[in-house]
Parts: C-alpha cells; sequence; structure tokens
C-alpha cells in the first residue's frame, strides 16, 4: 500500500490554513499538526482541549475557528 506523504508540497499551500489539533488526540498527535504549520507559510495552529475530536469534545474550538474564517 503506497502512503500518502505530502510534507514535501505544503509549502506551495497559498492560501490561509488553519490546523486544529486535539492536545489529547492519540491518533493524530499534536506534533503532526507542528509538522503542518512548519511547511505552510503563515498557517496557524490551534491545539484545543479534547482528543480526536475536539471540535466534538470543546466547544471552545468553535469560536476560534470561527474567528479565523472571519478574519
Amino acid at each position: 500500500m503506497k502512503k500518502n506523504d505530502v510534507l514535501d508540497r505544503l509549502h506551495r499551500v497559498t492560501c490561509p490554513t488553519w490546523v486544529g489539533c486535539g492536545r489529547y488526540d492519540d491518533i493524530a498527535p499534536a506534533l503532526n499538526g507542528q509538522a503542518i504549520i512548519d511547511r505552510i507559510p503563515d498557517a496557524t495552529l490551534l491545539d484545543e482541549d479534547g482528543g480526536h475530536l475536539f471540535l466534538a469534545q470543546d466547544p471552545a474550538a468553535w469560536p476560534h475557528l470561527a474567528a479565523f474564517r472571519a478574519a
């Protein structure tokens, strides 16, 4: 099975990018989010309370996403 690894192409992303992650996510750890924003110019990382489903687990995450979209 071929892996889908696009880290070496993320520098091409030119639109505003919000990367959200859950601090307690054992499936996709916050270090993955950091690796993504390190490669996307002007990307924003918001680590929220919760796990893999942090948008469902942490109601405070929604206003952060809404503020990013409004900016």
